[in-house]
């Protein structure tokens, strides 16, 4: 097998390339770790590699129309080579994937919505969900449960709203919001908007062609009119319970030290409406992995994935989430929540492993 283009990202070295490297006989080849960023360049240097080594099956990479031409995949299918392509962006920049997606053999999604998307470029797509590296998404057994409540995320427009209104009931929750700091310089969508206009533009011409992507402009735009402000009561108390600086191992302990690992489903400006889009993250399949008590909105595609009340916790109101975290982090809960811990390792162990979705690939693709 030959890998390529993986991101300068700790999550998808550790999730993907680590797996590659374990499960398979792997030559990994990125020319932008010699510093080759020209696109053009960029190819030329991957193609030449690919002919001169031995024994390929299959071209693997995570890659868009910037950095693998459509015209690389097509040599490379010329050598009798297997191509397949993995996106973790297939419906938020899938208009990324317009010219090489229909030149891959294969392009494997990881959300369902996305299939039909694929298939609309022409593509093949292949549906199979995320999952987690059992090696680093691991128990920490020394640590005590010292929180109540953690979210742990990067930048979205809905948890913002969330965390306002949690703290306003007096929830102690605690975050790791690597978006903390641009909140505290009030980065707002709107100057987002107009400091990359090109990108801006790109995502209306795109967006306007496909009904379920002009409701998410709709709802972009009504993000920038009336991005969600926390209250002076929130901004008094928020410091004390946002870390914006966190390594990655102190990260996934703190799996091990919440009584509760909450995660928002949003699919970005969404939250506007009275009926949000909802989508699976990362997230939902590193936290049980990590021995969390995990709980998210109640999304049918994870149902299957996770019994309910058993392995994870799911919500479909902010009731309901309120309901569970102050019913699971009651001190005689203790044992249940420990349980639902315990189980969710468990299945996440058995289902939820990268190994586990190549092997799956492997079989579909006839390796």
């Amino acid at each position: 097998m030959y890998a390529t283009n993986f991101k300068n990202n700790l999550w998808y070295k550790d999730h993907i390339l680590n797996t590659l490297q374990k499960i398979s006989n792997l030559t990994y080849c990125n020319p932008s770790d010699d510093n080759i960023h020209d696109v053009y360049e960029y190819n030329k240097i991957l193609l030449k590699r690919i002919k001169s080594a031995w024994k390929i099956d299959l071209f693997f990479s995570m890659a868009n129309d910037y950095i693998i031409l459509p015209e690389t995949v097509q040599e490379i299918k010329k050598l009798w080579i297997l191509t397949v392509n993995l996106s973790f962006d297939d419906l938020s920049r899938s208009f990324d994937l317009i010219k090489m997606a229909k030149c891959f053999d294969y392009m494997w999604v990881i959300e369902p919505e996305a299939v039909k998307i694929l298939k609309s470029y022409w593509a093949n797509p292949i549906y199979l969900p995320m999952a987690a590296n059992p090696d680093t998404y691991k128990p920490y057994p020394e640590e005590k449960e010292i929180y109540d409540a953690v979210l742990v995320w990067f930048k979205n427009s809905s948890r913002p709203q969330y965390i306002y209104k949690l703290l306003d009931n007096d929830i102690d929750v605690k975050v790791w919001w690597y978006w903390w700091k641009a909140i505290q310089q009030n980065d707002t969508a709107k100057k987002r908007a107009l400091a990359n206009p090109f990108n801006t533009i790109r995502h209306i011409f795109h967006d306007i062609r496909y009904s379920q992507w002009r409701e998410w402009l709709w709802a972009d735009f009504l993000n920038v009119l009336r991005e969600p402000k926390p209250s002076q009561k929130v901004l008094s108390i928020l410091d004390k319970h946002v870390w914006w600086e966190l390594n990655f191992e102190d990260m996934i302990k703190l799996y091990s030290q919440a009584k509760i690992s909450l995660w928002f489903n949003e699919r970005l400006n969404t939250y506007q409406f009275k009926k949000p889009s909802y989508i699976m993250r990362l997230r939902d399949f590193e936290a049980p992995m990590s021995w969390a008590c995990h709980l998210m909105y109640r999304i049918p595609e994870m149902l299957k994935y996770f019994e309910e009340d058993k392995e994870m916790l799911f919500y479909s109101s902010f009731e309901e989430l309120l309901e569970k975290i102050r019913f699971y982090t009651k001190p005689e809960n203790d044992w249940l929540r420990k349980k639902i811990k315990e189980n969710a390792r468990k299945r996440a162990l058995r289902d939820h492993t990268w190994e586990n979705r190549f092997n799956e690939l492997f079989k579909i693709i006839w390796i």
